[in-house]
């Protein structure tokens, strides 16, 4: 105890009693220090909370997209695309022109220098006539009268045939044929550059106008099944209607055939009825009339509802637009099976205009690469559980997991998992990067069932849990934008940028 303590202490030594002294003065020391640490905690996290708080209040503030602004930007973006290729095309039309200008004077001047080799060409000098000479008298030697014609100069060469005019004139006859040679594989060359570049563009023609022929008969066929179907449905609506009406004038011959009799057996059998009889009769029967004309007014009301329904039906089919009943996002034809049960998914119950405009920028991602349907999966680093057990359940659209409140903040962990390395930081939400170079988005830019659908169909689930939350949607915000990232960083489009094109799209941070 505490009193057995002091009396131990007590009776030490002075030097045990300061040590006592100094251990009591350090505990007491971290306690203050402890307690100053706590209180620095809690104020740093106050601060972080309302930063984080000034964060969500400015990111509510953007303002929103609408889809004609999303359209009208991927137009923008389409024709300075366009005009950047015009822009490209005429620059290789002028290169061109100036190779043949080239072409034409390296012609010019390898015809002056074969012509001027030709005129350098060595000729020789007709020898002159031997001279006659005798030996001289009295001489064996054979000694000629005249010595500066002697056996060695038959004929004397002209200035033209010394070494240094021949070497000269091969000289220049080598460097007109590798003049030539060098025009010839220039020549070649850019004939070959025209050629790839006449077939590339005659193939993107053929694939646009395949696509476009075939886009034509997908929303032919599309629209003629709809119409169908529509027809279909307005003719089971009529003969349904018909049964209907055919059932309550039997029920109502019926009724009045049963009346009849009993208003005749009545007469027969009955006494007459007093004054008080008659009029209860009467307000019976007027109550009754009062019923059957309600009825009467109610399935007339339905009647009519259900013609204009099916008149609605048949003018949207006329339009081409009857898919708009049912789901607003159109995918293309050659999608996955899973795609369509997704999207109708997506698309249920009311989660506001930023969730709408996450769904489009969902599938305008998807048909940016073509609906692959890609088998890598993403990384289940952080995953909720919830996400894993509906998948080991045969993934049933229509049985979602349970969800709690919980499920959110570990749902932002595993978000900020996937993204790759330069969009990584230390809030709930990574940083506001969303435009960078081709394929620097890594493994998260997957169209597959095992990619972005996960992500999509596990962020609906707390929204129709839970509502439009500010932090759900703030998180959705998020999505959007990375969304709209990928389909700005391209595939197919964006797969050989133009060098102008290339410098222009840096990583910026969205204000």
């Amino acid at each position: 105890s505490v009193s057995s303590t002091t009396s131990v202490v007590q009776g030490q030594s002075s030097a045990a009693q300061e040590r006592y002294a100094r251990l009591v003065a350090q505990s007491q020391a971290r306690k203050v220090q402890m307690a100053e640490l706590h209180a620095k905690d809690i104020r740093e996290d106050a601060e972080h909370a309302r930063a984080r708080d000034a964060d969500l209040r400015e990111i509510l503030a953007l303002p929103r997209t609408t889809p004609a602004e999303e359209q009208a930007h991927f137009v923008e973006e389409k024709r300075r695309l366009v005009g950047q290729s015009r822009a490209s095309m005429q620059e290789f039309a002028a290169a061109a022109t100036q190779n043949a200008a080239a072409l034409t004077k390296d012609d010019a001047l390898a015809s002056l220098i074969l012509a001027r080799a030709a005129k350098a060409k060595p000729t020789r000098v007709r020898p002159p006539p031997k001279a006659i000479v005798s030996p001289l008298p009295n001489t064996t030697d054979g000694a000629v009268r005249d010595a500066s014609t002697s056996a060695g100069d038959d004929y004397p060469m002209s200035s033209v045939d010394s070494v240094d005019g021949v070497t000269s004139a091969l000289a220049v006859r080598d460097a007109a044929a590798a003049l030539e040679a060098e025009r010839a594989l220039v020549a070649r060359e850019a004939a070959e550059r025209e050629a790839a570049a006449r077939e590339a563009a005659e193939r993107e023609a053929a694939a646009r106008e395949a696509a476009a022929a075939r886009e034509a008969v997908t929303r032919e066929a599309a629209a003629a099944r709809i119409a169908q179907e529509t027809l279909e449905s307005v003719a089971v609506l009529d003969a349904a209607s018909a049964q209907q009406a055919a059932a309550v004038e039997a029920a109502d011959k019926t009724s009045d055939v049963a009346m009849a009799g009993q208003l005749s057996q009545q007469s027969t059998t009955e006494k007459p009825l007093t004054a008080t009889q008659k009029a209860a009769k009467k307000r019976k029967d007027k109550a009754a009339a009062k019923a059957a004309e309600k009825a009467l007014a109610v399935e007339a009301a339905e009647q009519a509802r259900i013609e204009k329904e099916a008149a609605y039906n048949k003018a949207m089919a006329k339009s081409n637009s009857s898919h708009l009943l049912t789901n607003p996002f159109s995918i293309p034809s050659k999608a996955a099976q899973w795609l369509r049960p997704l999207i109708d998914e997506l698309s249920q119950g009311e989660l506001g205009d930023e969730w709408s405009a996450c769904v489009h920028a969902y599938v305008a991602l998807l048909k940016d690469m073509n609906c692959v349907d890609m088998s890598a999966c993403l990384s289940t680093d952080q995953r909720p559980q919830e996400i894993g057990a509906w998948i080991n359940r045969a993934r049933k659209l229509d049985k979602p997991p349970k969800i709690t409140k919980s499920y959110l903040a570990g749902w932002m962990r595993w978000w900020c998992a996937l993204q790759p390395s330069w969009r990584r930081g230390s809030g709930v939400l990574p940083p506001s990067l969303y435009f960078c170079d081709v394929g620097e988005w890594g493994p998260l830019r997957n169209s597959g069932k095992n990619g972005l659908y996960l992500v999509m169909l596990s962020a609906a689930w707390y929204g129709r849990a839970f509502g439009r939350e500010p932090a759900w949607v703030t998180a959705i915000t998020d999505v959007r934008r990375t969304l709209e990232g990928m389909i700005e960083a391209g595939g197919k489009r964006a797969a050989s940028p133009s060098p102008s094109f290339r410098a222009s799209r840096k990583r910026a941070r969205l204000p």
